[in-house]
This record gives C-alpha cells, structure tokens and sequence, in this order.
C-alpha cells in the first residue's frame, strides 16, 4: 500500500536539507508542492499554436514601448543583445537570453512569458518582470513564471523550442550580434535543471516586505538550492534613466 502525499511529504520535511532552523516548514512544504506540480503539468501537453515560440525581436525598437513594465524588460533584452552578447547575468550566475514576449499556451495571446533563457546546463529558464507596485506579490509571480515554465516545458513546446533554437541563434548573429563563448557548445536538453526567476526592483520587495499579504516570500527564496531538477529564485534589479532593468542584478536570500 502506498503511503498518502501527506506522509510523503512530512517525511521531506522532517529530512536533514540544509538548516532546517532557518527556514520555517510551511515554505518548504510550499516549495516540495510547487515541484511536484510543476513535474506533473509537464506531461500536459498545451501546445502553442502561433506559427513560432522563439520569435526573433532583435530587430525591434523598444524605445517606443510607453509601458514601463514591457520598456523594462524590452529594454534589457537589447542591452544583453548588444552589449553583453545575449548574456545576462545575477550575482556570479549567467544566462542566455533568448527572447522577450515568449508565448506558449494554445492561442491565449496575453500568456506569454516576459523573458525566456537558458542556463548553462542547457535547461529553460523563465523570467517573470515585475515594477514598482505591481499588483502581484513574489508568489503569484512566482506561480505566473511556473505557469509559462510548465508549457514551454511540455513535450510539443519544448520540441518546436529544440527545432527554432538553432535558427533563432543564426538570426541573432546574422543581425551582427555576438553570442557568448560560454554557450557555443550548450544545447537545450529537457532533462537539464530548470529555473523561474522573480525579476523586480528594489521598491516592489520593499512594497511587499512591508505588507501581509508579502510575509514569507524570503523563506521560500532562501530554499533556491533544494532539488536538483528545478530552482525558483527572487533576483533585485535597477531600472536605468532610459526605463529598462539594468543588467547589474542580486540574488534575493
């Protein structure tokens, strides 16, 4: 006879993971769920029906955009691109950046994620942006990012993400953009570690810090390093004078 959830996870909880003390146990249990489903929404299949997930926005002029929230993140993207050869990078971590507006669920024009990348173990990684007072505190962003992860991540996305990713990459430096040493030889691979990460200024946490409805968010990034297959993370980022997220960012434990 099996044992029930419950037990399964009381069992995990009582385990030795780290320091057991710093961290109250109801983050824990939060972040053992949150993998569990986001394991079993994997095997969902939603595919996206749009003609192509990795769309190619090297080309787009995002000083245009008047929303700050998109400017930010439009903007980033750019700077990455340019500059920093698609690479962005929170504290000693590095990422490459893929694209911006990712969609990823049937025809839902507005589930799309703000940032897509990958790490250096060839695994997705989602970029859920927040600012200022956004109306959505740390775990509804985070559970914004899992959602997006979760279909990019089921059989037919991740494949048709597989298949555009060398095109996408030949688009990028035929537009003259470098792409990082770093990630010559890195290749998606479903199986790889996995990541949502919680972009947002100084001033959101601080909203949110000083809220009820914020409680707690800092015990679940501080449980960033359990699992191996998947990492939710918390990162604070500036916003320079022209509006976009500057590429200077810090992890939030």
């Amino acid at each position: 006879m099996p044992d029930t959830q419950f037990r399964i996870w009381m069992d995990q909880l009582n385990k030795a993971e780290g320091d057991r003390v710093a961290v109250p146990e109801w983050p824990r249990l939060l972040h053992l769920a949150l993998r569990q489903q986001l394991e079993h929404e994997t095997t969902v299949d939603r595919p996206y029906a749009g003609q192509h997930i990795l769309i190619d926005r090297t080309s787009r002029n995002w000083k245009d955009v008047t929303v700050a929230e998109k400017r930010a993140v439009y903007g980033l993207y750019h700077e990455c691109l340019q500059q920093h050869e698609s690479i962005l990078k929170v504290g000693n971590d590095e990422y490459l950046l893929l694209s911006y507006e990712v969609p990823n669920q049937g025809n839902h024009s507005g589930r799309r994620a703000d940032l897509l990348g990958m790490n250096q173990d060839g695994g997705l990684v989602v970029f859920e942006a927040k600012i200022a007072k956004n109306s959505y505190g740390p775990v509804a962003a985070l559970l914004e990012g899992l959602d997006y992860l979760s279909t990019l991540s089921g059989a037919t996305n991740f494949a048709r993400i597989q298949e555009e990713f060398p095109r996408l990459i030949a688009s990028i430096e035929d537009a003259g953009h470098s792409i990082s040493d770093k990630f010559q030889n890195v290749n998606l691979v479903a199986e790889a570690r996995c990541e949502v990460i919680v972009l947002a200024t100084p001033e959101y946490f601080e909203h949110y810090n000083a809220t009820a409805r914020g409680n707690g968010w800092q015990d679940l990034s501080r449980l960033s390093s359990i699992g191996t297959d998947v990492q939710f993370r918390f990162a604070k980022c500036g916003v320079t004078d022209s509006g976009a997220y500057s590429n200077a960012m810090t992890w939030c434990h």
